[in-house]
């Protein structure tokens, strides 16, 4: 993740991913959610769908894998209701 940072100030990077571990490696400012409403493809930074999580995450409170598989973010979640 460290070498993904220091690329991203040179170059735009993406990395998808569903891998816990990826995730886990990742800031929610650094957290993008992909989600579909009314069958328009929508893109969020996880820190604007749920402002909450940014000082729980850092408190030490959950792992960002799990918050997203929790069901807490129903963007997240394959057919959850928004």
């Amino acid at each position: 993740m460290e070498r993904l940072r220091e690329v991203s100030k040179k170059k735009s990077v993406v990395l998808t991913t569903h891998s816990p571990i990826v995730v886990d490696g990742l800031r929610p400012s650094e957290t993008w959610v992909v989600y579909k409403k009314a069958s328009e493809s929508i893109v969020k930074n996880i820190l604007d769908i749920d402002p909450t999580i940014g000082p729980a995450w850092e408190g030490g409170e959950f792992g960002l894998s799990d918050y997203l598989d929790s069901g807490l973010l129903p963007h997240a979640v394959p057919g959850g209701d928004l």
